[in-house]
């Protein structure tokens, strides 16, 4: 019996349009465009940091792509309380969603069986797991042998 009451309140929810779904999906679009936009331009603003640069990275081997800065990990209330790695981060899954969806979209016109959307949130994905394994993969020690 419970069951069937939760069954359709569910289903009542997402085939019911109402004002306060809508003020919630505007609110996350809003969320979504003003971080996205922050997101893109984030290379553009000019942010202070107070670092010594004498000090080297501690790593015990040179990497000349890499650049290491104490500041990129630190939020910034100009980023809305993300940091630099942060906005990299999102910059790169706002990239798998365009391509994503540009193969969607050429599927679609092609009519082959995934879209826009599935190969979005597919690319998305792999955007996240990509991000996730270097994050912990630089938190993982080393131990000697």
């Amino acid at each position: 019996m419970r069951l069937r009451t939760i069954q359709r309140f569910i289903s009542s929810y997402f085939t019911e349009p109402s004002g306060q779904k809508y003020l919630f999906y505007l609110a996350c679009l809003c969320y979504v465009m003003v971080t996205s936009v922050i997101v893109i331009v984030e290379p553009y603003i000019s942010i202070p940091c107070e670092e010594d640069t004498t000090q080297s990275s501690g790593l015990e081997f040179g990497n000349s792509l890499y650049v290491y800065s104490k500041c990129n990990n630190i939020k910034h209330a100009e980023l809305l309380y993300f940091s630099r790695v942060d906005c990299l981060r999102g910059r790169h899954l706002l990239m798998a969603a365009f391509l994503g969806a540009l193969i969607g979209y050429e599927r679609r016109s092609s009519d082959r069986p995934a879209g826009i959307r599935t190969m979005s949130c597919k690319y998305i994905s792999y955007g996240l797991m990509g991000a996730m394994h270097v994050v912990l993969m630089t938190r993982r020690t080393v131990i000697p042998v």
